[in-house]
């Protein structure tokens, strides 16, 4: 044999993780099936797919249960997708506490745990996932960290400021040498999108805009054409810099837009302002509230509209998303709050542009147990 067309080994081992990652794939979207459905389904050999399927039956991600339908000779046997086989930890920090949930394919949370962090935040994070390996009896196979930031392949942070503690540390990197567990550390509006696609609102849409306001900063996410597009450094929807106040400037890793209105900003501005607002209240819906009989939180309320429609508007005018998602501080007034919202985008854009709202936790949850089982299959 020529040595220039002798076959690859790597090319070989690829080739195989690829057919086991398509009958994975096809495997959780039927989640019944037989073989030969399968066979149909993914244009695969029928000797491939039976060897994949018995070495995913070993490994308790399929299970036979049983005689299907005949379809005309002798009934297939039907085999399941077992969902809760691997199961996922998603953390989710803020630097000060953690909650971490354990989550199967479709998000059930099967395990939690929550804790204020210690003075080795990365260590204490991954202790508790080692616990919580324990308890679903070494079902464990893959962490997501989502983060109120940017972090590169190796997890290290940036525009990350409420994050100080973990900055500068390579946290993938680091809590998968601790748990022995692949790790992924990712956006957290990134990963509400992520799940809003999967089984939200958004399901089946292939261009999405996100805006999430959260207690202290806001961000966007984009999907577009079925994908999660991150820009060239990662810096995609870091919309908390847009420079849409005259005189703005940005300082601290944290943009003047972000500053003055994500929840946190809004609440400091109620209170300059002589508005009562409770650290455990949302200001948007105080402000709401009191708008009808309060000319000061009326003016505010409006003020708060305005700059996020004028935020959505930048947005719509470059990426004509089919549907833009609301998260965070924006879901509080619920379908009362929409409505303003839209009023105010038709000043700035002529098109109709088609808002909806989403609850955000149970979204990020699966957006990151989707993520974090993409790399279970990526370490196959």
């Amino acid at each position: 044999m020529n040595p220039a067309t002798k076959p690859s080994p790597i090319s070989k081992s690829r080739s195989r993780q690829r057919r086991r990652e398509v009958v994975i794939d096809k495997a959780r979207e039927l989640r019944e099936f037989s073989r030969a459905f399968l066979v149909e389904e993914t244009g695969l050999s029928a000797a491939t797919v039976s060897q994949v399927i018995r070495e995913l039956i070993e490994e308790g991600l399929l299970t036979e249960i049983g005689a299907g339908r005949s379809r005309g000779g002798r009934p297939g046997t039907l085999i399941r997708f077992e969902g809760a086989a691997e199961l996922a930890a998603v953390v989710e920090t803020d630097g000060v506490g953690v909650d971490i949930h354990v989550a199967g394919w479709d998000g059930d949370v099967v395990a939690h745990r929550t804790a204020v962090l210690d003075v080795d935040p990365v260590g204490h994070i991954a202790r508790l996932i080692g616990e919580l390996g324990v308890e679903v009896a070494g079902r464990l196979r893959a962490v997501c960290v989502a983060v109120p930031g940017v972090a590169s392949t190796t997890g290290e942070l940036s525009l990350a400021p409420s994050l100080m503690s973990m900055r500068g540390k390579p946290l993938a990197e680091l809590l998968q040498s601790a748990t022995g567990l692949p790790v992924v550390v990712d956006n957290d509006v990134n990963l509400i999108m992520v799940g809003e696609h999967v089984a939200g609102v958004a399901e089946g849409v292939s261009d999405i805009a996100l805006l999430h306001v959260g207690p202290t900063g806001i961000g966007a996410a984009f999907m577009l054409d079925g994908a999660v597009r991150t820009g060239a450094h990662g810096h995609a929807g870091e919309i908390g810099f847009l420079p849409l106040t005259a005189g703005a400037f940005q300082r601290d890793e944290v943009g003047d837009f972000e500053r003055r209105w994500s929840a946190d900003g809004l609440r400091a501005q109620a209170r300059e302002r002589g508005i009562a607002t409770g650290d455990d209240e949302h200001p948007l819906v105080v402000l709401l509230d009191r708008s009808a009989s309060d000319p000061e939180a009326a003016r505010l309320y409006d003020e708060a509209v305005d700059s996020w429609a004028r935020a959505i508007a930048s947005v719509v005018c470059i990426v004509d998303p089919t549907l833009v998602l609301l998260s965070g501080e924006l879901t509080a007034a619920g379908r009362p709050g929409i409505a303003p919202l839209q009023d105010r985008l038709r000043r700035y854009w002529p098109k109709e542009v088609v808002v909806d709202l989403v609850v955000g936790v149970d979204a990020l949850r699966l957006g990151a147990a989707r993520r974090a089982f993409a790399a279970v299959d990526a370490h196959r």
